[in-house]
């Protein structure tokens, strides 16, 4: 058997296992399936806190094994040892996925030769002079206050339908961040576009290890908090193809353009620059507060998407590499959504 194909293979069975995991957690924390608790014989029934640790171990394993498959002969031995522990501790789709693998690793692979690969070298982009930091803060602020805040009345706004008028506002913050910010854009793109290989193999391995720290994180909160944020709480009483419009084709682009084109180049030093543009960030996802104080818990997690995302533009200089990131983080927890739903109905 090729080694291409055993790579796909046990990476949609971790996949399935992934979403599997996901989707139990969102399902048993928001109550649409009630947990009953499960009994093992010989052992007393399992809780809802150590179930929800137990499928977060397992989500973590399955990443583990996504993120370790390109190298499958160098870590052949790790992953027949993950599998074996998600095939203990598992469900059904863990027992079932974990034998596949399992006999998958153990087959003879016939092009097990893999060429060594040379060190990833990002690409150096034309440096963009910047004059009059002030005034680009200064707009900064000012479109947060306007298209943010939610402190600036719109009156004009009351007689569009409210699809139009998410529509009509995004628009135009799309027109004042793309004319502020087009020269960036034309060398991004151009850059972006003649190096997405190298984009890609440098966005792909740190999303996975950034996925397994936020999903670390995010677990407990959502267990203190007891429920989901606002934010998403709010997205999902949306229609879906509204909502999947909003996450996947403006919020990307946007908030990109937004917290960390835009804000760059009033402050040019990286440390600085990560440390506030996390936190207006995570703030910003916040803004239109819980009623309930132990929801302002959920700042973390998003400021923690916002350094990662401020990091990596500290590291590509490129914007497109952003936007292909939060397309992909988005993407993603839209798919999961849907299939939380249909599990749920």
């Amino acid at each position: 058997m090729k080694l291409r194909t055993k790579q796909i293979t046990i990476r949609i069975i971790a996949i399935i296992a992934i979403l599997v995991s996901l989707s139990s957690i969102y399902l048993f924390l928001s109550g649409i399936v009630p947990y009953e608790g499960m009994q093992i014989e010989g052992m007393p029934t399992i809780s809802l806190e150590v179930q929800i640790v137990l499928l977060s171990c397992l989500t973590i394993i399955n990443i583990l094994i996504l993120v370790l498959v390109p190298k499958l002969i160098k870590h052949k031995k790790i992953l027949i040892t993950l599998n074996i522990i998600q095939m203990l501790f598992g469900g059904m789709i863990h027992i079932i996925g974990g034998i596949v693998a399992l006999v998958l690793l153990l087959i003879d692979t016939k092009d097990v030769v893999e060429e060594p690969k040379e060190p990833l070298k990002l690409p150096e982009l034309e440096k963009i002079e910047v004059k009059r930091k002030w005034i680009y803060l200064l707009l900064w602020i000012l479109l947060f206050i306007i298209f943010y805040s939610g402190l600036v009345p719109m009156p004009f706004l009351q007689s569009i339908p409210p699809i139009l008028r998410i529509f009509l506002l995004y628009g135009i913050q799309a027109l004042i961040l793309g004319y502020l910010l087009r020269k960036d854009i034309k060398r991004d793109f151009h850059t972006f576009k003649g190096n997405f290989k190298t984009y890609m193999r440098y966005i792909f391995p740190k999303l996975g290890i950034f996925f397994i720290i936020y999903i670390i994180t995010s677990i407990p909160i959502a267990l203190i908090a007891g429920q989901i944020s606002t934010n998403q709480a709010q997205l999902n009483e949306l229609p879906l193809a509204l909502t999947a419009t909003m996450a996947i084709l403006f919020a990307p682009v946007l908030e990109e353009f937004m917290f960390r084109g835009l804000l760059r180049k009033s402050i040019p030093n990286d440390t600085i620059f990560m440390i506030i543009s996390s936190l207006i960030f995570g703030a910003a996802h916040m803004l239109y507060a819980e009623e309930n104080l132990i929801m302002y818990i959920y700042i973390i997690p998003y400021t923690l998407l916002g350094y990662f995302l401020a990091r990596t533009y500290t590291k590509t200089n490129n914007i497109f590499t952003n936007i292909s990131i939060h397309f992909l983080w988005n993407t993603f927890a839209i798919i999961l959504n849907v299939v939380i739903k249909l599990i749920g109905a």
